[in-house]
């Protein structure tokens, strides 16, 4: 049961970063990165996984873009890469527990060896 929900929240989830990225690809992506506006199909066909997977870090952006606000950091605070490193070093363990905690629930969710039916068990009892 609770992997039925867990695949279907990731659906879900999925599915919203299908229509964020398609947002995004028509007009927000400019808006976050003038230099994108000379990207071509195969640069957006690169990016769109990336957009589907982070829609929600990217939405971010575009709102706080929408209030003024600079989506990649301002002239008074750029962008440093320790920052950058710990974002990528907590993306990364993110992934990882994300990972892991499906493969258990694989694990976990599949039947035992005893529980699967068989046809040809069913075929020697007799049965139609």
């Amino acid at each position: 049961m609770w992997v039925e929900v867990l695949v279907s929240g990731l659906g879900i989830y999925l599915l919203v970063g299908l229509v964020a990225a398609v947002v995004l690809h028509l007009s927000e992506l400019r808006r976050i990165d003038p230099g994108i506006a000379g990207g071509g199909i195969f640069f957006r066909l690169v990016v769109t996984p990336g957009l589907v997977a982070l829609w929600p870090w990217m939405m971010a952006k575009v709102w706080r873009s929408r209030r003024g606000g600079a989506p990649q950091g301002d002239v008074d605070r750029p962008l440093r890469p320790s920052g950058l490193r710990r974002v990528h070093r907590w993306g990364a363990l993110g992934i990882a527990l994300v990972v892991m905690a499906l493969a258990l629930a694989a694990i976990l969710a599949r039947p035992a060896e005893g529980d699967l039916a068989t046809p040809s068990a069913e075929a020697g009892r007799g049965e139609p």
